[in-house]
């Protein structure tokens, strides 16, 4: 039994990796799914305000951040007024992440 979960734990571990490895240097990658599964946009800092592709408008459930610069995840309370942010710095990442599921669009920080 210790050997069968220590193989769950090794495989999860693979697939974790496995969704790092598609996210690029430079951009912060979101995931439809939790645990960096399910459909991916790769976000780059460089291309300014950009607002989430329809698969990921108010889905993104992962996410791993690996820009050099600060980014905002943004939740638009009035399209073009107000809004909610959510800072997104160098090195962060989330598995499962709440603020995934009001995403609306992307700017550089």
């Amino acid at each position: 039994m210790q050997d069968d979960q220590e193989t769950e734990e090794q495989s999860a571990e693979g697939v974790e990796a496995l969704g790092w490895e598609q996210c690029p240097d430079g951009r912060v990658c979101f995931w439809t799914g939790k645990d960096y599964k399910g459909g991916l946009w790769k976000y780059d800092p460089g291309s300014g305000y950009q607002n989430t592709p329809a698969y990921i408008h108010k889905n993104a459930n992962s996410f791993v951040s690996k820009a050099s610069v600060d980014v905002n995840g943004i939740d638009w309370i009035t399209p073009g007024q107000s809004a909610n942010y959510r800072r997104i710095r160098p090195g962060d990442y989330r598995r499962s992440w709440d603020f995934g599921g009001d995403l609306d669009a992307c700017d550089r920080a």
